[in-house]
Formats: structure tokens, sequence, C-alpha cells
């Protein structure tokens, strides 16, 4: 360590003195080695990418119980142990997939892609074909047994009332209720590249085994190169329909659609500790801090260790765990809930929120870390938390930024709506009010270099590991934020509320 290193770790670790004497301690007891230790565990080889449903994922829920149990939490998952278990079906699309039109073939993967849920080892739809356009007029279409060429995106003469009425689910439920047997979907241009559907539609899905449902038309996503495999005048019909001109029609195709696949029951768990309240009165109610565990796992043979989202997550919630355990027992209990399944739609998450291990009216507010990694681009001082504009939990958050001498920054990137799309969001249909934190450095430049690691570097990729370069100082601000912020809630007379005119309410 060089000596400036080793100053602005001492800055940086070094507690505030806007703080009470018992915070203060809390904020000092964080411990920058155990968030390395829980992160570099979690992200090695012998885990295997922590795939939900798959055998390293239940080696990491292992661990984590492990940790929870050293740091002296109580089990609070199913029969008095630490996990709780969750059913799943695991599907995975074989790429002996077909899809031909006439004696043209289209090769999966590289002109189509299957998407949806996929309910069988076997699915085999043949039918006329039908351009549908933007599918905002459907009038005079036989869509029955048909399968519907839909596109993304909008006309070059979208102005702000077609964008304000033409609701993309409601398009999709409107063929579907029309007789589709499925849905061929063009990609809009100016969203990703078709390159980026198939690294993530090739890979396999996982849904919760107690949410089955009928059947759905299947969803096929065709490349560019695809469209003129399909049909004849099909690409004049799309630049008609693009350019904003009524093109739907019947293409006079007949196409073949067999989906071949991988599915199967699976299990995994989510792993949850407890610390009691020292309040008789309040130590039923509890503070919960999340995180989830999972990455992508092992695909195709390729692992995706994701280090940054959320290895690091899942430490700096065990970390705040492993200081609670040892400092005066807050007057509320406080549950450590590490889920599984959140890359696949927040299953782990979401089951805990229908299955609660704890009531859920009596969860006071949720705080949730699921981050891309910007905590280690160098020392904490700024902190976002989603959320704190809809209830009480934004009033407490500034105060323990502020006496922490950092600054509360605004959401940096609004156009992700990245409140709904966390384990954060399951509490909150709940009920529970929630922050989900982030962390980031002094440096105006990490919004710029967060972006480019969403948008084109290893965010969801198996590049996403620990780095030599990483600066662990701000995980452990961000963890010591995190875990004053719980502290006052849990040690607050009544519970947090949402704020007048937010749209969630407690049930």
């Amino acid at each position: 360590m060089t000596f400036a290193y080793a100053l602005i770790a001492a800055m940086v670790t070094q507690a505030p003195t806007g703080l009470s004497p018992a915070e203060r301690a809390a904020y000092q007891g964080v411990r920058e080695a155990t968030i390395r230790e829980i992160t570099t565990t979690l992200a090695s080889p012998a885990m295997e990418g922590r795939g939900t449903g798959q055998l390293g994922g239940q080696r990491a829920a292992e661990y984590l119980a492990a940790r929870m149990r050293q740091f002296g939490l109580q089990p609070a998952g199913d029969s008095g142990s630490y996990l709780q278990r969750i059913d799943f079906v695991s599907a995975a699309v074989l790429p002996t997939s077909s899809l031909t039109a006439g004696e043209a073939r289209l090769v999966y993967r590289d002109d189509f892609l299957v998407a949806g849920r996929v309910t069988g080892d076997s699915l085999d739809v043949s039918g006329g074909v039908v351009f549908v356009g933007y599918g905002v007029d459907l009038s005079g279409l036989d869509l029955q047994g048909r399968l519907a060429v839909l596109l993304q995106g909008k006309p070059a003469t979208a102005d702000s009332m077609w964008e304000r009425t033409v609701n993309p689910r409601a398009v999709v439920q409107a063929l579907v209720r029309g007789g589709a047997a499925a849905l061929l979907i063009l990609p809009d241009p100016a969203g990703p590249a078709f390159t980026v559907y198939a690294q993530y539609l090739t890979r396999r899905g996982v849904r919760l085994a107690d949410t089955e449902t009928a059947p759905q038309p299947p969803v096929v996503y065709v490349s560019e190169a695809g469209v003129g495999k399909l049909a004849a005048g099909l690409s004049e019909a799309i630049a008609q329909a693009r350019a904003g001109s009524a093109a739907a029609r019947d293409l006079g195709v007949t196409v073949q659609l067999a989906v071949r696949a991988k599915v199967e029951r699976v299990s995994g768990s989510n792993v949850v500790g407890v610390l009691r309240g020292g309040d008789p009165k309040l130590a039923g109610q509890a503070v919960l801090y999340s995180a989830h565990y999972d990455a992508y796992g092992i695909e195709n043979g390729t692992v995706y260790p994701g280090a940054a989202d959320n290895a690091l997550g899942a430490a700096m919630m065990l970390a705040a765990g492993e200081v609670l355990a040892t400092e005066p027992r807050p007057r509320r209990s406080v549950i450590f809930l590490a889920v599984t399944g959140e890359e696949y739609g927040l299953h782990g998450a979401r089951h805990w929120a229908q299955h609660p291990t704890w009531p859920i009216d009596s969860v006071a507010a949720n705080f949730n870390y699921d981050g891309i990694g910007t905590e280690t681009y160098g020392p904490v001082t700024q902190v976002v938390g989603w959320g704190g504009e809809y209830s009480d939990l934004g009033a407490v958050m500034r105060g323990v930024v502020t006496a922490t001498g950092n600054s509360v920054a605004p959401d940096p990137f609004p156009e992700e709506n990245v409140f709904y799309r966390s384990d954060h969001y399951a509490f909150v249909q709940r009920g529970v009010p929630a922050l989900m934190l982030l962390g980031a450095p002094a440096d105006t430049t990490w919004v710029r270099r967060a972006k480019a690691w969403l948008e084109g570097g290893d965010y969801h990729q198996p590049g996403d590991s620990v780095r030599a370069s990483w600066n662990w100082s701000g995980p452990r601000t961000l963890a010591a934020t995190g875990l004053l912020i719980g502290l006052r809630v849990a040690n607050a007379d009544v519970m947090p509320a949402w704020l007048p005119g937010a749209p969630f309410r407690r049930r």
C-alpha cells in the first residue's frame, strides 16, 4: 500500500463527528476485510457463477448460511435453518430449434431467438404469416392460428399522443386475444443490437414453479438477416410501417416453427438470518436488509462470476450484520436476506414477500444492496438512494449521509427506471418502504464509466470478476452508511411511512 493510499483509507475509515457515540462505534466496526473476503469467495471459480437452481448456487447459499452463523445471526429460514427452499422451472432452448418459410431455413441464434415462457420440451407451430406493423390497427386482419409479425419501437411519424396511447404490453395482449399462434418480433433498430438479445435469450430461463399458467403463444425475435428469408415483400412492408404508412397485411406464406428445449424442475434457496431486537415492545417489528447473491451461473460451458453484480452487494450486507451482532441490540429486530433468482425476475425476493419467514406487515423498512461496482472506483463520497423520494427513509438517509461528511447524489440513470428493477421492489409492492443504495466517488466521470460498463462492458458478462484495481474502502463506506440508516430506523419510536402522494401504501 502506498503512503497516499494509506492516508486516504485512514480518512474514509475514521468515523465522522456528526454521529452519536454508538453510531460512531458501529460505523468504525464495519470491516473492509470482511467485504473483500466474502466478495472474493462468492465470485471464485468454486462457486461456478452461483446460478439459480445450479450446484454453484446451492454451494453459495450454504456458504452464506455459515457466515451468518459465524456472525451470531439466528436462523430465519425453513424449519429452524437459514435456508428457504424455492422450487423453480428451468428452461433452455436448444439449438436444434428451427424456423422455416417455404424452402428458406432460418438459423437459430443468427436469424431467430425464442423468448417468453417455454413450457415443454417440444412445441410445433405452423400457419400463415400476417404482418401487423406496430399492432395499432388490427381491424380486418384474421389472426386466428396465424403467426403475427410485430415491430418494436415507433414509426417516424409518432407524436406525443401516439407514445401516450400505444402500450406495447396491450398490443401483445390484443394479438393473443385475437388468436395469434405465435409472435414474430422484429427488434427496434434504435434499441439494442440483435447480438445483445442473443447473449441473453440463448441462456436458460428460470421461473417460479408456483406461478405456472396456461401455455402462451411462443415469442420469437427475428434478426434483420432473418427478415429477408421469411417472406417476399416483408422488407417493403416494414419500411412502410416505419415511415408511418399503414402496412398491415397477409404475407401469403406459411411458416413452421419448431421449438426444442430442456425443461426441468430445480430448486434454490434464499438465505435468512435475524438479530432479535432488544426492546420487548418493538422486537416483533424488523428492519430488512437484502441483497441477491445469484448470477448467471454456468451457461453453455461459460461461467458468469457476477462479482460486482452482486457478490459485492451480498458482502456489504453481511458486513453490516457482522457489526450489529456484536453491538448493543437495536430496539427492533434486523433481518438479513440473501436472495436467489434476481437475475431472472426478482424471483427470490418475490417468493419471500409472498411467503415471508417474518410477518411482512411487521417489516418496518427494506435496505437493498444491488450495484454495478461503482463503490470500487475510489473512496465513496456520494450515495444514491433510489426510493428516498417516496417515504420517510429519504430524510433518514440524508441525515446519515450528511452526518458522515458525504453527499446524496441524484439518480444517475433516470432512463433505466432502476427503482422497479431490483429486489426491494418486491417488498415495496407489499407496502414496505425501501431504499436501494449505491455509492460513488467524488470523481465526476463515474457516471460515464458506469454507463460504459452497462452498455458495452462486463455487465452480466463473464468478465464481471474481482479486479486488482478495486478500491475496497468504497464498499466499506457504503456498507457502513446503510448500517447507520437501518440503525436509526430500528431505534425510532415509529415505523417509517410513505409520503403523501407516493404511489405506494402499507397494506
